[in-house]
């Protein structure tokens, strides 16, 4: 969500919106978690989501980042 804020001469905040659709994965067992997490310069988004896909996972085991 997001919403305009005007902080001169007093603070104001406009009607919230959606930015994106997602289909945040929560229930009642991980609701204590976060689903979501946001990039250093606010400009990314990593999202917790259940996808529809049968793409594979590869694993890497034993990666050295040197």
């Amino acid at each position: 969500m997001a919403a305009e804020v005007n902080t001169s001469p007093s603070f104001s905040a406009g009607v919230p919106h959606s930015l994106f659709q997602t289909d945040v994965y929560g229930p009642s067992i991980v609701r204590s978690r976060n689903n979501y997490a946001i990039g250093a310069g606010g400009n990314e988004f990593i999202i917790n989501s259940i996808v529809d896909s049968k793409q594979p996972i590869n694993v890497v085991v034993g990666w050295n980042p040197q």
